[in-house]
């Protein structure tokens, strides 16, 4: 997102998200955040951080780039290369 709430196209893409990673962020606004229907994962340093300004599925105490250093490798390849779908306007 550019700028503290960023722009329509960055509200919609996280509501209509999947998965939205929260990495080093603590967003200050909730109301901007997605609901229950998006399954979020947190990583902050700070643990008071985590689940302050909406809850998370899964919470990730530690510095962000070595965390994902650790976990991006674990993660499977998209079996296609499809562009990733679209919700219809």
């Amino acid at each position: 997102m550019t700028g503290l709430l960023g722009y329509g196209g960055a509200y919609k893409a996280m509501h209509d998200a999947d998965l939205l990673l929260l990495l080093g962020t603590d967003f200050p606004f909730s109301e901007f955040l997605p609901g229950d229907v998006v399954k979020k994962v947190q990583i902050d340093r700070n643990a008071k951080h985590i689940g302050r300004r909406t809850a998370v599925d899964l919470a990730l105490v530690g510095d962000v780039k070595a965390t994902l250093k650790y976990v991006l490798p674990k993660l499977n390849d998209r079996s296609d290369n499809a562009f990733p779908r679209q919700a219809p306007c």
